[in-house]
């Protein structure tokens, strides 16, 4: 059995990747839930790419609901929710969330206590890039540094894979599921999302062009 490791957001994507690992395969997978401290991510020398949207305790809580959903009405899976550590970057550059992942999966690869890290990005989105660095796309930059520096196991970017965009998780992931994933990276998370952010706009486009009838494979 694989030993599948895999970061979760609440957002569309990695909702849509948990959901579909865990209907449809037999592996034994491990959610990573990253928490924040403002203060820690706001230090110039660690800071992110891209900085995390706000968190607070309602954030976590929806996390956990999520999860409990998932595990209520799909299959049981491992949770680990982890404070972000920015010395796990180490000398690496690349500071974002992906190779955050990256770096945390690494280390139980190499350990033997996980054969797989999943990451929920999809080719669209492929930003995370330090200006300093040029424009290198995100999954790059994690699948070099996982060549470097893994002694066994493999990296896996579905999304990338499948040619993914949101009509899929709009139109496939449950009612309920759905209702609590969130796209927002503007408005506090306790409170309405913004409508009018990237995320927000673009969750708009792929529900508008749904309701138009406009099939999976028209929207690509």
């Amino acid at each position: 059995m694989t030993r599948t490791l895999m970061g979760l957001s609440g957002g569309l994507d990695s909702t849509y990747v948990l959901y579909n690992l865990l209907k449809n395969s037999t592996d034994e997978v491990t959610v990573l839930i990253v928490t924040y401290n403002n203060s820690t991510v706001s230090n110039e020398e660690y800071k992110l790419d891209i900085p995390p949207s706000d968190q607070n305790d309602n954030k976590i809580q929806n996390l956990r609901a999520l999860t409990l959903w998932l595990k209520s009405n799909v299959r049981d899976f491992n949770v680990i929710e982890q404070e972000f550590d920015p010395t796990l970057f180490g000398a690496i550059p690349y500071k974002n969330i992906n190779m955050y992942i990256t770096l945390f999966a690494l280390n139980k690869i190499n350990s033997n206590e996980i054969d797989q890290v999943v990451l929920a990005h999809e080719k669209e989105n492929d930003g995370y890039n330090n200006s300093s660095q040029g424009h290198v796309p995100g999954p790059i930059r994690a699948l070099e540094v996982f060549k470097q520096q893994a002694t066994r196991g493999t990296i896996s970017f579905p999304l990338i894979e499948m040619n993914y965009h949101q009509g899929y998780a709009l139109s496939q992931l449950p009612k309920d599921l759905l209702a609590l994933t969130r796209s927002c990276t503007d408005a506090p998370y306790d409170e309405y999302e913004c409508g009018v952010c990237f995320k927000c706009s673009k969750r708009k486009v792929f529900t508008k062009l749904l309701s138009q009838g406009k099939t999976l494979e028209e929207i690509a």
